[in-house]
């Protein structure tokens, strides 16, 4: 089980035992914020694997353009999650990659869960072992991860994800991931468009101790273990990165913690990025296979043989109403899914309260077959999306033709 995780609400900050934390705020008063949580150094498990040097070089490096390094400004801070506690988990690299790293490059507009991407590929029995970087971000890529909020902290390293969490991790899977060359100016170029950077390295005395406010700068002293992380900001006065730890409020400076830029080589020995776009989704009958889901003359039906072939790709974004999913156009991509009068069709999203609720689904396990999945209407909770005819809707399933009607897979 983790540690302690910290809420903040309007009035003060709460701690609440064993559970994790699922909304924002912003990033620049840390250093401010009170320390409610004690750190803890022998409870530490270092659980990031450093990448064989050869492996490392293979992956794809994508740096950024003499436009984006010219355009860096001498301060940026990016919008961060509430800082987490991976307590006695080996889990850092899922916090790094996940839970910081996915969360921050979609803007932080919803927390992504870490222990799905934890408990899927440990290989220890316990929760001592550690992850690769590129086997969590080749996770993300290959099959996503769920909501923070469907899968928290509190689950535990030992259960593995259930058919609702696999069934909602696919719609937020990552379009793609990059090594970053280690410099200054890169990594500055990447925050300055918004691009969180986790890094990997080691760590000593100096990083497990350091005080509130202070900068990481000569490596001196003993390699205690191999550490992930991320990096969410810079400021050329203080001549230092910023970056998020997964250590819990009580250490560092609330949780975060500074790498002089002329050390930055010492502490930080592989950098990544995400394409944190998402990847489109074609939604394949589970009883027609070969027939995806796809809109024609603004009407959802499903077909084979599609042309335009972009007609059937849609990008899964958080639902309009603020949970679950909806269907975003890839060829019209003002246009979402949404029921009306029982029908499904494509339509503008006029903004309006209805229509967001109206384009919003309960992503679920398939209702013929766990391992596909199903979507629920948001506001009439009876109803799932289903075929017939060809022609899809929103309607109530209560017999083994509309079970198999109202699951697709991927």
């Amino acid at each position: 089980m983790t540690k302690p995780s910290i809420f903040r609400t309007f009035i003060s900050a709460m701690l609440f035992a064993g559970i994790g934390i699922s909304f924002f705020y912003s990033c620049t008063n840390e250093e401010d914020e009170l320390q409610l949580e004690k750190f803890n150094p022998s409870a530490i498990v270092f659980g990031c694997k450093p990448a064989p040097t050869d492996q490392y070089l293979a992956y794809q490096q994508m740096n950024p353009g003499l436009e984006e390094l010219k355009a860096a400004k001498a301060y940026v801070m990016l919008c961060t999650p509430a800082v987490g506690n991976q307590g006695s988990e080996g889990s850092c690299t899922s916090w790094g990659t996940t839970y910081s790293g996915l969360t921050i490059s979609r803007g932080c507009l919803m927390v992504y869960s870490q222990e799905f991407v934890y408990n899927t590929l440990k290989t220890c029995s316990d929760c001592s072992c550690g992850l690769y970087v590129a086997d969590a971000l080749n996770l993300l890529k290959s099959s996503g991860t769920c909501s923070y909020n469907l899968m928290p902290s509190v689950t535990g390293c030992g259960i593995k994800p259930n058919d609702q969490q696999r069934a909602e991790a696919v719609t937020y899977k990552i379009n793609n991931w990059y090594t970053l060359g280690i410099t200054v100016n890169n990594i500055k170029a990447k925050l300055n468009s918004g691009q969180p950077v986790i890094v990997a390295g080691p760590v000593n005395n100096d990083y497990m101790n350091l005080a509130n406010g202070a900068v990481l700068g000569t490596f001196n002293g003993t390699n205690l273990g191999y550490h992930c992380y991320i990096i969410v900001g810079y400021d050329d006065a203080k001549n230092a990165f910023k970056f998020m730890n997964s250590w819990g409020t009580g250490w560092a400076s609330g949780g975060f913690g500074w790498i002089n830029y002329n050390n930055l080589s010492a502490w930080v020995k592989e950098a990544y990025w995400i394409d944190g776009s998402r990847s489109f989704v074609s939604w394949q009958s589970y009883n027609f296979p070969g027939s995806y889901i796809r809109h024609m003359n603004s009407r959802g039906r499903i077909d084979a043989n599609i042309s335009p072939i972009d007609d059937k790709n849609w990008t899964m974004v958080p639902g309009l109403a603020g949970t679950g999913v909806s269907f975003q156009s890839k060829n019209y991509p003002n246009k979402f899914l949404r029921h009306r009068n029982g029908e499904i069709w494509m339509d503008a999203n006029d903004g309006s309260q209805l229509f967001r609720a109206d384009a919003t689904f309960i992503q679920v396990a398939g209702l013929a077959d766990g391992s596909k999945v199903s979507f629920k209407s948001y506001n009439f909770s009876n109803n799932y999306i289903r075929h017939r005819n060809s022609l899809l809707y929103s309607e109530p399933v209560n017999n083994d033709l509309g079970r198999r009607d109202a699951t697709f897979g991927y």
